[in-house]
């Protein structure tokens, strides 16, 4: 078989191997001129044979291509970015993560597992725990209208006990009026301050609709253009930062000022008997003019917070007006018909110079009709910061 033959039938690949059978498949050739046309060595045959003198006259297969110094040198960037990655990774590792056993969590295989709590095992709430604990009551001494106090919640049972069991006068501060008396003083003593003709307090009164409301106090301004009433247990009783307060009462107006009978109403813990604002206080306000909204007030020394509550001032229906003070007198949370119209966290009077007490004041500015108002029950108590 002729050397061109043998040249056609072989598979030179790229790279170094293949350089080495073109080099030995050209020497068996040798340097001389190939007859393509020969069967034998120098032949002229009609074999259709090709003459290859160099590599150039070797074509590039599509699969096995040429060893170049270009591609060599592509192949070398490639793996020397290959190793810059392999680098960066192996210096970004960080030691394996473990798991803490006092968190509850476990795994086993591929699966994290967070165990239930316990009374000694942190862990998740199970759904049952969450309702049991999502039902307890928020606050243990709020009292309810039948007169006891919520004591205990233990299993998610609830216990009650009366005013007179919860009460411990050593802690605590507790006064209650549900003007249920033979003059006009009521249960608690109060002092009245009135002026102008009929200025006057009254207990007992049938006046306004009393259905399940034993015992109702009224305050009238009388016929006189700036007639007033007032009651009070003392103006410098109470210092606030003594101890958590919560104030309690309700309140029904027959009507509001019109224009040609004007007058203000302030309601909780105060230190005037007259329509002069209070100097100290801590009380809801209705003031003709102004709003027909309950504005929640603070005041120290002269100095005034006062807010609108968004909440309208109702005629001929009972409102609960409240607000608690929390222990430090840093805030006081204000609230109408148990629901929360604001917080106040400026001008609260602190100290034994700035003290207060539980008190209501009615007062005209314009107009000779009388105006009343009615209050059903008085709640004050203070939790004392620290037992006597």
């Amino acid at each position: 078989m002729g050397n061109s033959k043998i040249l056609h039938r072989a598979n030179i690949k790229g790279g170094v191997s293949g350089i080495f059978c073109l080099v030995a498949l050209t020497a068996c050739i040798g340097g001389g001129q190939r007859d393509s046309g020969g069967d034998g060595p120098g032949g002229s045959g009609s074999g259709g044979g090709s003459s290859i003198s160099s590599t150039d006259d070797v074509p590039e297969g599509s699969t096995n291509f040429y060893f170049t110094d270009g591609r060599a040198d592509t192949r070398a960037e490639a793996r020397i970015a290959a190793n810059v990655d392999i680098i960066a990774n192996t210096a970004a590792r960080h030691d394996a993560l473990t798991l803490g056993t006092p968190s509850g969590l476990s795994l086993s295989g591929q699966e994290l597992s967070l165990q239930l709590a316990s009374s000694v095992q942190t862990g998740a709430l199970s759904s049952t725990d969450f309702t049991t604990f999502n039902g307890k009551e928020s606050d243990l001494g709020t009292p309810l209208t039948n007169g006891q106090l919520l004591s205990s919640t233990t299993g998610g049972l609830r216990s009650w006990v009366s005013f007179s069991d919860a009460f411990d006068p050593s802690s605590q501060v507790l006064l209650y009026d549900d003007w249920i008396s033979g003059g006009a003083a009521g249960e608690l003593g109060w002092t009245a301050v009135n002026s102008g003709t009929g200025a006057a307090s009254a207990t007992n009164t049938t006046s306004v609709n009393n259905l399940g409301r034993p015992g109702i106090m009224s305050l009238t301004t009388g016929t006189t253009a700036t007639g007033r009433a007032a009651l009070h247990l003392g103006t410098v009783t109470t210092q606030l930062d003594g101890g958590a307060i919560e104030y309690r009462t309700n309140v029904f107006i027959p009507s509001l000022s019109d224009g040609t009978n004007t007058y203000l109403l302030r309601v909780g813990l105060g230190d005037q008997t007259t329509a002069t604002d209070f100097t100290d206080g801590v009380y809801f306000e209705y003031v003709s003019g102004t709003s027909l909204e309950w504005r929640i007030a603070t005041a120290s020394n002269n100095t005034r917070t006062k807010v609108n509550s968004g909440t309208l001032v109702a005629t001929n229906a009972w409102q609960n007006l409240r607000f608690v003070v929390e222990e430090d007198a840093s805030s006081v949370e204000f609230f109408v018909n148990s629901i929360s119209v604001g917080t106040v966290s400026t001008n609260i009077p602190i100290g034994t110079t700035r003290l207060l007490g539980p008190i209501y004041v009615l007062a005209k500015s314009l107009g000779t009709t009388a105006r009343l108002v009615y209050f059903d029950y008085f709640l004050f108590r203070q939790n004392l910061s620290a037992a006597r």
